[in-house]
């Protein structure tokens, strides 16, 4: 529940922007865009957005044990592992590496009473986008929305619209949304998730489209994975924000793909509201 009214800010113009790439800048070698090891480029001028292939020292998992389990920090992000929603109670079910990356869990010291993710790079008051590549290839998108922290005082919602065409039919769909009680309406009408205020997503598996719907309250925060990205020769993706309160900064999250380290490029969403 939010603790606050809230009176989302609708930009005059959309924050809209294009994560794409070709086999020109992917690699010398004449591969799919998603082989290799550069898989994006940010049409801003921000460079190259490298895939999260290992696990950071602030990941959950360095400093704890799920399942049985833990990594340490620069272990390569496996293709499956074993995971449970709860901490400390439930089941273990087997996860994708992206799955467990994203880590979503309640209970734990981070999340005590309500779901979110641990992967460790989230920020208050910030979008947080990333890719993530497991061992054996297998891509993913992943959205953050603020941080279940005390700076997070009032919460957020947000609205966006993805369009990726060259997903369509390829079998990516949404493999966790947060919160857990929101709509699953991967085969619904796309637009079924456009005008509502609430956790709601309605992704179109065939056209490769849809509109995603969050709202949070305070020391929480709301998100999503999205893949597999199959392999694709010249992609590009469309991410539109159409609202968003309690957020003011996407923060774009690179792996070096030789050092391992964590490479972070904010940008101001009202900024890109009013240039793109």
């Amino acid at each position: 529940m939010l603790n606050r009214r809230f009176q989302p800010k609708y930009y005059p113009r959309s924050i809209a922007f294009f994560l794409a790439c070709s086999a020109s800048i992917a690699s010398a070698q004449v591969l799919p865009c998603f082989q290799a090891s550069s898989i994006v480029s940010f049409s801003s001028g921000t460079g190259e957005i490298y895939p999260i292939t290992h696990f950071p020292s602030t990941h959950f998992l360095v400093d704890h044990e799920v399942c049985g389990a833990s990594a340490k920090a620069g272990d390569e992000i496996p293709h499956q592992g074993m995971w449970r929603d709860e901490a400390g109670i439930g089941q273990c079910n087997v996860v994708s590496g992206a799955e467990l990356f994203f880590s979503f869990m309640r209970g734990s010291s981070r999340c005590p009473t309500s779901w979110c993710s641990h992967t460790g790079i989230d920020e208050p008051n910030t979008v947080v986008i990333y890719f993530v590549k497991d061992a054996s290839g297998e891509i993913s998108l992943g959205i953050l929305n603020d941080s279940p922290s005390q700076e997070n005082r009032d919460g957020g919602e947000t609205k966006m619209y993805i369009g990726a065409a060259p997903l369509g039919g390829r079998g990516t769909v949404v493999k966790k949304f947060d919160d857990l009680a929101a709509k699953d309406s991967d085969h619904e009408w796309y637009g079924t998730c456009a005008n509502v205020r609430r956790d709601c997503h309605s992704w179109d598996t065939s056209l490769g489209l849809g509109y995603f719907s969050w709202k949070w309250g305070s020391e929480a925060s709301d998100g999503m994975l999205l893949g597999p990205i199959a392999s694709a020769q010249d992609f590009e993706m469309q991410l539109k924000y159409l609202s968003a309160d309690g957020l003011n900064t996407v923060r774009l999250v690179s792996m070096d793909p030789d050092t391992h380290d964590l490479v972070f490029t904010k940008l101001d969403m009202p900024t890109l509201a009013l240039t793109n």
